[in-house]
């Protein structure tokens, strides 16, 4: 679905430059429903922070472009500032839980940065968690790569960055020191697939 907002090449592909990590600074859904998570972190009268959102859709729709991608699995319009979350459920084995927030990720841009001409051109990525006080660890680093590296063909090409590159924030908070082994585990594995 090309809803105008994405940045696509020639051949039709979402142009994607930038995997842009987040925090959520709140509650982590420990062990939640994905179905809770999506709902949670979707745009349709709450915010991220679980406040009441003070912007209509209508006028939010006219800041970022057509609001045209579905939570996943159902009808409901919404709008979403990650593509994807990562949080703790134990019936995982690496403790960590991938949940997709957008349906067709790669063809609708989020809104977690500000910056309409990077968020067009970004797979953006959401940690629950306050990571001013928590740190990752070594399973969710792999998780992370291994999303990034099913998303995206020329992972090799993309730029990881932090929230707060793009905008005045502290996110991802600690979650931004992992940044250069991101990249270290994405380029052993360009070397390994070859």
């Amino acid at each position: 679905m090309q809803d105008g907002s994405r940045l696509y090449l020639p051949n039709g592909k979402p142009k994607i430059d930038y995997v842009i990590l987040h925090h959520s600074a709140g509650n982590n859904m420990q062990d939640r429903s994905e179905m809770d998570v999506i709902y949670a972190l979707n745009m349709t009268g709450y915010d991220r922070l679980y406040k009441p959102y003070e912007y209509s859709l209508a006028g939010f729709s006219k800041r970022w472009g057509k609001l045209t991608h579905t939570f996943p699995g159902t009808d409901t319009l919404s709008f979403c500032g990650y593509h994807f979350c990562l949080y703790r459920h134990n019936s995982e084995a690496s403790g960590w839980r991938v949940v997709g927030l957008i349906d067709d990720p790669l063809n609708n841009k989020a809104g977690g940065v500000a910056q309409f001409e990077v968020a067009r051109r970004a797979l953006e990525i959401c940690t629950l968690g306050d990571f001013r006080t928590e740190r990752v660890d070594q399973a969710w680093l792999e998780t992370i790569v291994g999303l990034i590296k099913s998303q995206i063909d020329d992972y090799a090409y993309i730029e990881t960055k932090g929230h707060k590159d793009f905008d005045q924030t502290i996110c991802p908070a600690s979650i931004y020191d992992e940044i250069p082994k991101i990249r270290e585990y994405l380029c052993r594995s360009i070397r390994n697939d070859n």
